[in-house]
């Protein structure tokens, strides 16, 4: 999809936390605000979510709670229902209205998700695998 072009005018101090903000996040101005507004736009269509920032980027997270991809990765099997919501819920100390929200938040932006997780599993085989190899490292050393 092609980016549109938005000309706005905003007030002096806005201007200046945009200038800040899109320091500390290394980012344009431009990208900066594009970012924020559609953050802003997922938060309003989807109470109860926000994002955070990472070494893996920025993420949605439940308030008060675990990133949207981890909190996925609690329901067993992709089963989602109000069984599963409880049992999610409770397992995590979370409002039950909470763990809905990110359920909510997944059903728009799946690819999104889904992709953290593969991500987030990726690493972990590596990481195993690096784990594997330094003890096998450690055992030939002993022998």
């Amino acid at each position: 999809m092609a980016s549109r072009h938005l000309s706005i005018r905003i007030d002096p101090e806005s201007f200046e936390r945009l200038e800040r903000e899109s320091s500390r996040m290394q980012l344009s101005r431009s990208e900066a605000a594009r970012t924020l507004i559609e953050e802003g736009l997922r938060m309003h269509a989807h109470p109860g979510i926000a994002f955070n920032p990472g070494p893996t980027g920025r993420r949605a997270v439940v308030m008060g709670g675990p990133d949207v991809w981890e909190l996925i990765g609690g329901f067993p099997e992709g089963d989602f229902s109000d069984e599963a919501v409880k049992y999610v819920a409770q397992s995590l100390l979370l409002p039950e209205w909470k763990v809905r929200a990110g359920l909510r938040y997944y059903s728009e932006f799946r690819d999104e998700i889904d992709d953290r997780i593969r991500l987030n599993d990726e690493a972990a085989e590596r990481g195993y695998a690096e784990w594997l190899q330094a003890q096998e490292a450690v055992t030939n050393q002993a022998h």
